[in-house]
């Protein structure tokens, strides 16, 4: 996501909320990780001026609950407050108005190849054709439509789900997708042959680019997305995605244990590798399931559950 142009006036559309963070680059770099942790969508680095990232999310809500956190982190993080003497790291909450950010991710969101099975395409690349192009190597290609719902393939906490969905087999199988975001995950496990995805996302705007993004892929017929809380699905599948935010997998570990099959898999991620004692252990800790893989993807991780037959 990149800032508007200086002296450009704004389009009228939605509003952004942001944090602006000053700090020393390693200070700054965990803050902004905080924020990704609790649903930041973009960063624009050294914005306004050098020294501060500025950290983008799409409601208040969201930019409330990094902020707060980072308030709480005292006193190795200050208060929110506009300014320090001390030259401490400073945090400052803004809004602006959207400038056309849409257009702009033409130039930022460019094809990617991740792990040995897919190779992530923007939409503007392909044109609408009956079926999917051909992709060097043999790779499956996953044609994204960037909009404000999180996952385009990426960040590390999709790259690692994905890299990690291509290690199960999928197909025939029934998979939820919770908080599906563009669909991604839901769509590359379409893409691997399961049998259904159900996606849910609490985002109106979510759910609409998951559809366009399964019509894209030519999987729509087998993808169904809700727009409702995560915790609404009463169906149980043989895999689940879970690419969250940290305190909603703290908060809803049961829940996404109880949505498996006998024999199914949890496929988890949206946390740090400094939380993975507390977010992976609170998994283990039901009784139903075990860990059967758990990696890390830079400072992100991803960690693969199975239900007991016997659970």
């Amino acid at each position: 996501m990149a800032d508007h142009p200086p002296g450009k006036p704004l389009e009228k559309g939605k509003i952004w909320p942001y944090l602006d963070i000053c700090a020393e680059p390693s200070v700054r770099e965990w803050y902004v990780m905080v924020c990704w942790e609790n649903g930041a969508i973009g960063v624009v680095e050294d914005c306004p001026n050098e020294g501060t990232d500025r950290v983008y999310f799409s409601d208040p809500a969201k930019m409330q609950m990094a902020a707060d956190q980072l308030a709480a982190l005292q006193p190795k993080a200050p208060p929110l407050t506009p300014h320090h003497s001390d030259g401490s790291p400073r945090v400052q909450a803004g809004e602006v108005k959207d400038p056309g950010w849409r257009t702009a991710w033409h130039a930022f969101f460019q094809p990617v190849n991740v792990g040995r099975t897919f190779r992530i395409l923007p939409s503007w690349d392909i044109p609408p054709v009956s079926r999917l192009p051909d992709v060097p190597g043999g790779r499956i290609p996953l044609i994204i439509h960037p909009g404000q719902a999180f996952g385009t393939g990426h960040h590390e906490t999709t790259t690692g789900c994905l890299r990690m969905l291509e290690d199960i087999d999928p197909a025939g199988t029934d998979v939820y997708d919770a908080g599906c975001g563009s669909g991604i995950l839901g769509i590359a496990a379409a893409r691997l042959g399961a049998r259904s995805v159900t996606g849910r996302d609490h985002e109106t705007e979510a759910v609409e680019e998951a559809r366009h993004n399964s019509s894209l892929n030519h999987v729509e017929p087998i993808c169904t997305w809700h727009c409702s809380s995560v915790t609404d699905e009463n169906n149980r599948f043989h895999l689940v995605l879970a690419n969250l935010n940290i305190q909603l997998l703290v908060t809803i570990q049961g829940f996404l244990v109880d949505r498996l099959l006998p024999g199914g898999q949890l496929l988890i991620s949206g946390y740090l590798v400094r939380d993975r004692e507390a977010v992976e252990t609170g998994f283990l800790t039901t009784g139903a399931v075990q860990c059967a893989v758990a990696e890390t993807v830079n400072d992100w991780a991803v960690a693969r559950f199975v239900r007991k037959h016997e659970a």
